[in-house]
């Protein structure tokens, strides 16, 4: 159900994200996010993206548990994004072109 090739890791301020794999369920754009705590532990985030262009809306949740490692927390990160799309669907890669779609 998740795979972290594709990541992407970004530097804010001291700390670093590792923004991993997009996935597309249905009109959904989910993307995971994890970061490492000050305390060695992994926080997790997630993207859960609709619309295009102007109509684009992004909603990121951030999440409360902290993890051992960076796929536990991006695991938890996209079973949220499902619960709270309120979809059994399994989620497949985004292609680049189908993240383009401005």
């Amino acid at each position: 159900m998740y795979s972290q090739s594709g990541g992407l890791t970004v530097e804010v301020g001291p700390r670093k994200i590792l923004i991993d794999a997009t996935l597309t369920v249905g009109k959904y754009l989910v993307s995971p996010l994890t970061r490492l705590t000050d305390g060695g532990r992994y926080a997790a985030s997630v993207s859960i993206r609709s619309g295009r262009g102007s109509a684009t809306h992004d909603r990121v949740l951030r999440l409360v548990p902290t993890f051992t490692t960076a796929a536990e927390a991006a695991c938890y990160a996209i079973r949220q994004a499902l619960a709270w799309i309120g979809s059994p669907a399994t989620p497949r890669l985004a292609t680049s072109s189908s993240t383009n779609q401005d």
